[in-house]
């Protein structure tokens, strides 16, 4: 019966076995490499099998492969999803990238603003509001416009002449009272319908 021990044989570090190193189903493994080498039943030519070199990049995968993360060999990190694919690029320097804190805590401030540095409180100009205010309605003044208008209109005193008519009566009268009047009606007279 034949030995059911299999022996491997060793390489050193850098060293790839040659064919003739090898029998047909004899392995040489490289521990400084982290390499297992075998020969090809067929071409007999050398082959290294599993080891970090066979991948360009180390994948991990959703229970139903639709999500991948993978560290590719550039030390990029990628995730895809649903078809679309994100690259983080990892900085080549050494160090912290971010801590717990640094994700979960909480933002104490704006730390730039349309040129502006530091912790910054936002005020009306920095958003093109410098004209608002918080006057109340009955206390912001009229337009020099609408005070134009208003002046060619008939103020308070209804004795003064306001244009071609000269108002010199007001009447409060129900609207049957004012067609009843009918050729009565004073030119020079406003009425105010009522009830």
């Amino acid at each position: 019966m034949a030995n059911p021990i299999i022996v491997p044989k060793k390489s050193v570090i850098s060293k790839i076995p040659q064919s003739s190193d090898l029998a047909s189903g004899e392995i040489c493994i490289n521990h400084a490499d982290k390499k297992l080498y075998a020969k090809h039943p067929s071409t007999g030519a050398i082959q290294e099998i599993g080891g970090m070199s066979v991948h360009s990049h180390d994948e991990l995968y959703s229970p139903d492969s639709s999500q991948v993360l993978e560290l590719q060999n550039n030390s990029d990190l990628t995730i895809t999803a649903g078809g679309a694919t994100k690259t983080f690029t990892l900085p080549s320097a050494s160090g912290t990238i971010a801590t717990l804190s640094d994700i979960s805590g909480s933002v104490s401030g704006v730390t730039s603003v349309n040129t502006r540095t530091g912790v910054v409180t936002l005020e009306k100009t920095d958003v093109g509001l410098g004209n608002c205010d918080n006057t109340s309605d009955d206390n912001k003044p009229i337009s020099t416009a609408t005070q134009t208008a208003l002046n060619g209109k008939i103020g308070s005193n209804i004795s003064g002449a306001t244009g071609a008519t000269a108002l010199t009566n007001m009447m409060q009268i129900t609207l049957a009272g004012y067609n009843a009047l009918g050729a009565s009606i004073n030119a020079n007279t406003v009425y105010i319908i009522v009830g």
